[in-house]
């Protein structure tokens, strides 16, 4: 038993799973009640052999969409479960994601693999609602629903081309776009939107058995691979943390193994020696550490006004660059420690323990990931305060 589970954690925490339970042939739903797991049968009627999904409604219910000979739903009232089919027209329900929206109603995606289409159901408070969104494949198909509650699905288009494709309704229709169309690719997808409504996929590529995440960076798709050690990525899930860095879970089936994988950390830090008391003739030291394993990034930091550059005293790998009178890079970054840099200038000079520009002197620093237009900035203040200001938050 246990098949296709799907799980969902409540307001505190607690988890519900949804599962097929293969000795039976039966829909369960199994939830923690605070002291012990708690088992029941949702639907015993017809062959069931197939996924699950769970969401969790306001009021901590449950409601699962499931094959059993069609696409079916079943939600939990708060005395028993109800069941109802949703779409019977031929093979429906295999490959099934659910969502709720603000109001609690269900929205499904669904494969339909009579026709070799993704379906899209959902209930608009008195009845089923459903039409085909891609004549052109659906499986592997993963929902998601923003701020508005329109819909987003992450498919596998096996027919005929083997893409990765993404569809989305603007308010008025359907709009479908290939995402990745290197080989045969888009299996296993799972799909998660960022604060901005933008969507996130992590999938499996089959001609290179790899795992891969695509993005879209508001202007256009960004795709890597992310592992590629033998046949990874299968069953992938993807969640997204508060800075919008994504998390993924997957199955090496080459190993049979569990794997994980989370984009770390995008950081910049800027230093300055010494920090106050600055006099004539004093040379001023800055260092900047630099984090993002393997990230392709910019370095960017102008000198203030009123500082000269001391010859030579850039640290490789960057330079200075008298025509704009800055300290730049660009490469990728180590993906075992961080990167350091340090330059140095002195302030203009007048008189003797004098000082020609005003203090205090601010310098701030740019770091760019270049694939992806995210960035991070720190500013240090010398005879004065220091602050960290990430500049754009995006989905590293």
């Amino acid at each position: 038993m246990g098949g296709f589970a799907s799980l969902a954690l409540d307001g505190s925490g607690r988890p519900h799973i949804s599962y097929y339970d293969w000795g039976n042939e039966d829909l369960k739903y199994a939830w923690h009640d605070g002291s012990a797991w708690r088992v029941e049968t949702v639907d015993s009627e017809g062959d069931m052999a197939a996924g699950t999904s769970l969401a969790l409604d306001g009021s901590g219910r449950p409601h699962i969409s499931y094959y059993g000979d069609g696409l079916k739903y079943a939600r939990h009232d708060g005395s028993a479960w109800r069941v109802e089919t949703v779409d019977s027209e031929g093979v429906m329900g295999r490959y099934i994601s659910l969502a709720l929206d603000g109001s609690g109603r269900p929205h499904i995606s669904y494969y339909d693999s009579s026709n070799h289409d993704l379906k899209y159901a959902w209930h608009d408070g008195s009845a089923w609602r459903v039409e085909t969104v891609d004549s052109e494949g659906g499986r592997s198909n993963s929902l998601a629903l923003d701020g508005s509650g329109r819909p987003h699905i992450s498919y596998y288009a096996a027919y005929p081309n083997y893409d990765l494709k993404y569809a989305w309704h603007d308010g008025s229709a359907w709009r479908v776009e290939t995402v990745d169309s290197e080989g045969m690719v888009g299996e296993h997808t799972s799909l998660a939107l960022d604060g901005s409504g933008r969507p996130h996929i992590s999938y499996y590529d089959w001609s290179n058995d790899g795992l891969k995440y695509a993005w879209h960076d508001g202007s256009a798709w960004r795709v890597e691979t992310v592992d590629s050690d033998g046949w990874v990525g299968w069953y992938t899930s993807l969640a997204l943390d508060g800075s919008g860095r994504p998390h993924i879970s997957y199955y090496d089936e080459g190993n049979g193994d569990l794997k994980y994988a989370r984009a770390m950390p995008f950081l910049l830090e800027k230093q300055a020696t010494p920090r106050d008391g600055l006099r004539n003739s004093d040379t001023l030291t800055y260092t900047l550490t630099l984090s993002g394993p393997g990230l392709s990034a910019r370095l960017w930091d102008p000198l203030p006004a009123g500082v000269h550059y001391v010859t030579d005293s850039v640290t490789s790998p960057a330079i200075y660059s008298p025509a704009v009178t800055a300290i730049v890079w660009q490469g990728v970054l180590p993906t075992s420690t961080v990167q350091m840099i340090r330059f140095q200038v002195t302030p203009g000079i007048t008189g003797a323990g004098a000082l020609s520009l005003s203090l205090p002197i601010v310098n701030t620093a740019w770091l760019t990931d270049t694939e992806r237009g995210a960035g991070v900035r720190d500013t240090v203040i010398v005879n004065g305060w220091r602050t960290y200001m990430p500049l754009v938050h995006n989905h590293r």
